[in-house]
């Protein structure tokens, strides 16, 4: 494919036998150009659909991952720079077509995805060098499923009901004992190691049983913590925040949109009707 493009490339992203003055119709080079380019613009249309959709199912399969949120491993960066990408391309497929079909422009349209590109490439390279490893070299967990989808999802466990309860109070009692869930980065992978039973059993258990994510269940914990010490005498003298983090959030923004979500409100609007 990529040699068979670069063929068309040449051969049609020139000017040569291109008279603008000439309808489509009048014009074989003319026409030759509109289709290459409608046929370019939708492959690249395509490709970068399936990149949010890829992108989207990262996001959603890290929530069984992970207990926090970070730029890199939710990969904001790589999203931005998708659409980015798209609306350079978009406007220059746009200004072509203006300049074809309506009025000449006093610029080259092409100079939209020249810049993007530039733009781009150094974007790229520098969050790129940033970015490390998110699964180090483990699979990620299934992605969440509604409730009612979770039994197809996992009918072919061999985990029965029982077992499933029984590996979700180790997890509750190891939460209650050593609260990990303060640990701002804690993972799966973390909690597997500490109770021995592997991450895709955790999942499961997580998902059946208390019907949640990963990232939901901790945060949950993290925001009960959070209410039961902000009334202590030993909290009197600490900031919303501080408690939020000495709780383990890792973020303000993270810590009110969890807040929101579980209580309804954010947590001034909370602590003030106290």
């Amino acid at each position: 494919p990529f040699i068979i493009f670069l063929g068309l490339a040449f051969l049609f992203r020139t000017d040569i036998g291109l008279d603008i003055r000439l309808p489509v119709w009048a014009n074989p080079s003319k026409l030759a150009k509109v289709i290459y380019e409608i046929l370019l613009f939708s492959s690249f249309t395509t490709y970068s659909i399936l990149a949010y959709i890829l992108l989207t199912r990262h996001r959603k399969a890290i929530r069984e991952e992970f207990s926090y949120s970070s730029g890199k491993i939710t990969l904001t960066w790589l999203l931005f720079l998708s659409i980015t990408v798209y609306a350079s391309y978009a406007l220059t497929f746009l200004s072509a077509g203006i300049q074809m079909f309506v009025i000449h422009l006093p610029f080259d349209p092409k100079i939209f995805s020249f810049i993007g590109l530039t733009l781009i490439s150094f974007a790229f390279s520098f969050y790129g060098h940033q970015q490390s490893g998110i699964y180090h070299g483990r699979k990620p967990a299934i992605i969440e499923l509604p409730m009612e989808e979770n039994s197809g999802k996992y009918a072919k466990s061999g985990l029965s009901q029982d077992e499933l309860i029984a590996i979700t109070e180790s997890l509750q009692k190891l939460m209650e004992t050593d609260q990990l869930f303060t640990n701002p980065e804690l993972t799966l992978a973390d909690v597997s190691e500490k109770l021995a039973i592997p991450r895709h059993h955790l999942t499961q258990a997580i998902n059946t049983v208390l019907n949640k994510n990963f990232f939901t269940y901790i945060n949950e914990l993290r925001v009960k913590l959070f209410l039961e010490r902000f009334v202590q005498r030993k909290y009197k003298g600490y900031t919303i925040l501080a408690i939020a983090y000495d709780c383990g959030f890792n973020s303000k923004s993270t810590f009110n949109s969890v807040f929101k979500k579980i209580t309804g409100c954010t947590p001034t609007e909370y602590l003030n009707s106290l």
